[in-house]
């Protein structure tokens, strides 16, 4: 095993780990609190429970909260959702 002693990498670390708990937090915040396009819970009531981004604001991502807090910062350009469910009950 290789040890530099922890400092530099352990500050990297923690910091990595600091950045993902803000993108979680503000996932979180998004899919239950924010208004924004192709929710969970809006295409779970889809006859087909399938939503990308791009056509759900016709073309026009960046009018998405998502896209503009949560997906433009961390350098992603496209997004497809899609729902898992059995008897109207959600799994994944």
């Amino acid at each position: 095993m290789v040890s530099n002693g922890g400092g530099p990498m352990i500050s990297t670390l923690a910091a990595a780990a600091a950045a993902a708990m803000r993108s979680m937090l503000q996932f979180f915040e998004n899919e239950l609190v924010a208004p924004d396009f192709a929710k969970f819970a809006d295409i779970l009531r889809q006859p087909e429970p399938v939503a990308i981004l791009a056509h759900a604001t016709h073309g026009e991502p960046e009018l998405s909260a998502r896209h503009r807090t949560i997906h433009g910062p961390l350098g992603f350009s496209g997004e497809l959702r899609a729902v898992f469910a059995t008897g109207g009950a959600c799994w994944g």
